[in-house]
């Protein structure tokens, strides 16, 4: 991801990106219609996350159906404990259920997301430590319940 901003004609020379940050899709990712692995380094605000940020209609519609068709599997890849106590769901939702979606449905609150994305943060200890490559794996084992489901509700394979 670009760092970097044209500042030779600006009065404001502050950085376009205080960050550097990674996106990892799925080798048969198009044009974000599958879920990817995220990961972002910031001095305070290091992140590692995953999941799909503003899919198009026909993806958000596929996760959605499979939410409703699979949801003992949907609670299962949300409701870890680890997943519930160190990462927080991202994005926006929707102020209503969506049509074609029953208002009463157990999961409507996930149901009304427009994003399905999942972070949790990185201490700058951990960021600048030796351990960083055991943290990165502890925290993507973590979300990997919830990617699994994503990447099979838009056919692809986890």
């Amino acid at each position: 991801m670009r760092i970097y901003r044209d500042l030779r004609f600006s009065k404001d020379k502050t950085p376009y990106k205080t960050f550097v940050a990674a996106h990892f899709e799925h080798q048969n990712a198009v044009n974000g219609e599958s879920p990817a692995f995220y990961l972002r380094f910031e001095p305070g605000g290091s992140t590692v996350g995953g999941g799909v940020w503003r899919p198009p209609p026909p993806v958000l519609r596929e996760i959605r159906d499979a939410i409703v068709a699979k949801p003992d599997k949907w609670q299962k890849a949300v409701s870890g404990r680890s997943f519930r106590s160190g990462c927080g769901m991202v994005g926006e939702s929707l102020k209503k259920a969506p049509p074609g979606y029953d208002p009463d449905h157990r999961f409507i609150e996930d149901i009304k997301r427009r994003d399905f994305a999942t972070s949790t943060s990185l201490e700058d200890r951990s960021v600048s430590g030796g351990d960083l490559m055991d943290t990165l794996m502890e925290r993507i084992r973590t979300i990997a319940p919830f990617m699994r489901f994503l990447t099979e509700a838009v056919g692809q394979r986890f």
